[in-house]
């Protein structure tokens, strides 16, 4: 076997590995790329910048859609929406009837570009 450069890659023997002279852990949350949030299927789907750990998403009073990008103003806290997403950058999740019908109640929260904001608050941690 050899290495890209055509050099022998040299066996380490069991027993004879070496020991990590430094070592850093993952302290970087996982932060959204993006998202898209389709209004007639109900999904949102969101990319993370990093693989995100699907046991721990917290959806409800998490998950909070705001008017403005200030995130005061109207809102919308997501009540009982659900993911059957796998571990990964990215996560799916179905809204509810009634998160959707309350979505489509208020006018000035997500039914538009310009009110569609999304706040997450501590919902998943990444797989570190």
């Amino acid at each position: 076997v050899s290495d890209m450069s055509g050099n022998a890659v040299v066996p380490v023997m069991n027993g004879s590995g070496l020991a990590i002279s430094n070592f850093t852990p993952d302290t970087t949350p996982p932060d959204v790329s993006y998202y898209l949030l389709d209004m007639n299927t109900g999904q949102i789907v969101i990319t993370f910048t990093e693989s995100v750990d699907t046991a721990t998403l917290v959806i409800p009073n998490r998950i909070i859609f705001y008017n403005t990008s200030s995130f005061v103003g109207l809102s919308y806290v997501l009540v009982n929406s659900t993911s059957r997403s796998s571990n990964g950058p990215v996560v799916r999740i179905d809204l509810s009837p009634l998160d959707l019908n309350q979505l489509k109640f208020l006018r000035n929260v997500a039914s538009s570009i310009n009110n569609t904001y999304l706040h997450l608050n501590n919902t998943v941690k990444d797989m570190s």
